[in-house]
């Protein structure tokens, strides 16, 4: 097998044409948010949609306050141009919010 080496390195190139312009930037991303308490023993839902001239591309939930037992988040999902929760209480109230993230169209 010949030997392979590497030669020294050439004179750079011409710089090539400018390309097209952007289009504006990258999209804003904004969080609507609504919250509730839940009582006890209750299957309630609740939701958020994004504002005019913004479309969700996401959301989630937060839960808060203390004795938990039995109390979940039985779904988190899309709702029309935003986000919703449908929580269940259990034996106490629970505190939830849902958040949808939001772009400009």
């Amino acid at each position: 097998a010949l030997p392979i080496s590497n030669g020294s390195q050439g004179v750079q190139g011409k710089v090539g044409p400018a390309g097209p312009p952007g289009s504006g930037g990258g999209n804003s991303v904004t969080t609507s948010s609504a919250g509730a308490v839940f009582p006890a023993s209750s299957i309630s839902d609740l939701s958020v949609q994004c504002p005019s001239g913004r479309t969700v591309v996401g959301g989630g939930y937060t839960v808060s306050g203390t004795g938990f037992f039995g109390n979940v988040v039985m779904r988190s999902f899309p709702f029309g141009n935003g986000w919703a929760i449908k929580v269940k209480g259990g034996s106490t109230s629970v505190g939830a919010a849902v958040f949808a993230r939001c772009i400009i169209n």
